[in-house]
């Protein structure tokens, strides 16, 4: 029976997820400073200021963008080292967090549904979330995003909790 099972995030959808989150705040940004300073007063005079203003909004801009990516870069670096999911001695625990560490723990006994799911872009990465609800609750207890091969990892989990499985009472 398996029993060894570590999980941790895909770090290149998360990196990429808040990257792309970040160019597309930046750039709409510099489009409304560009259509703010076209459409000035002093660009319809045409004293020659236009130009210096439209260059410092494009250097600034891209330094914004930058601080953000690398910004974005490094926290999803951070949650996907600091994240694991893992199934030890009949027990699926998640493990989360950098400075303060919640770790949710159910019994492979108690599980009843696995979910996973894919969008657009986690089936270009080849991953997933993958979601678990216990017996007698109508949420999920424990999910985890950004999975790799996370059918594979469903796969594997469900045929660890078969040994596991709670007796049948008369």
């Amino acid at each position: 029976m398996f029993q060894g099972l570590v999980v941790r995030p895909s770090f290149g959808l998360r990196a990429f997820k808040s990257t792309m989150a970040w160019m597309g705040f930046l750039a709409a940004m510099f489009a409304a400073l560009t259509f703010a300073v076209w459409t000035s007063q002093s660009f319809m005079r045409g004293n020659g200021v236009i130009e210096d203003i439209v260059s410092k909004i494009f250097i600034f801009s891209f330094i914004g963008w930058l601080i953000g990516w690398l910004y974005s870069l490094a926290g999803a670096m951070l949650r996907a080292a600091c994240t694991k999911l893992s199934v030890r001695d009949g027990v699926l625990t998640l493990q989360q967090g950098i400075l303060f560490r919640s770790a949710t723990d159910m019994p492979l006994s108690a599980m009843r549904t696995v979910v996973v799911e894919q969008g657009i872009l986690d089936r270009l990465f080849g991953c997933g979330t993958l979601k678990f609800a216990s017996s007698g609750t109508d949420t999920f207890e424990i999910w985890l995003s950004d999975v790799p091969n996370v059918t594979e990892v469903r796969n594997r989990i469900q045929a660890s909790s078969i040994g596991h499985a709670a007796p049948d009472r008369q």
